[in-house]
């Protein structure tokens, strides 16, 4: 006999996380942008191009976290 849960779904079926993981990612990147807004990044961008290392600088980032920050991964 196979266990049925609340969802009447079979206990033994695959289990999707899709919608968690959205979740997830949907808070990380907008964690990002408030980030880059509360640093001042497009305050310093305004006009002007600049290089990580150079916004890094401006920003008084230390030279580690630039990748960190400027480059994220997820793009």
């Amino acid at each position: 006999m196979t266990t049925i849960n609340q969802s009447r779904t079979p206990m033994n079926a695959a289990l999707d996380p899709s919608s968690i993981l959205q979740t997830a990612f949907g808070f990380w990147h907008s964690k990002v942008l408030l980030t880059a807004v509360e640093f001042g990044v497009f305050t310093k961008l305004a006009g002007r191009r600049l290089s990580g290392a150079e916004l890094g600088a401006e920003l008084q980032l230390h030279p580690r976290a630039v990748a960190d920050f400027l480059m994220p991964s997820w793009r």
